[in-house]
């Protein structure tokens, strides 16, 4: 599968609900528009776009609609492993010449 993020939509600047990380923009296959899901870059946590383009907690309906999407399910998948590998390098240390 091939997970396309050529769109870029800016947003106003509001924290993930889970992590507090300000995030103001995100990206997907399309422009988001209100009461689209997000992920966020920094701990992979599910946000919602309230009508102000705002994040906001997603709704229970919202969160069991992700659950039962394989696509989606991948792409988070996908995120966690690169937030992972992220954590990793920045923890490492560092080499010895």
């Amino acid at each position: 599968m091939t997970i396309s993020f050529t769109t870029e939509t800016r947003h106003p600047e509001s924290p993930c609900v889970e992590c507090g990380h300000p995030l103001s923009a995100s990206g997907g296959p399309c422009e988001a528009k209100p009461g689209d899901l997000s992920l966020c870059i920094y701990c992979g946590s599910l946000n919602a776009f309230a009508d102000d383009m705002t994040l906001r907690m997603p709704t229970v309906d919202e969160f069991l609609e992700v659950a039962a999407d394989s696509e989606f399910q991948e792409a988070r998948r996908a995120l966690m492993k690169m937030i992972e590998d992220r954590k990793f390098s920045i923890d490492a240390p560092a080499k010895k010449p």
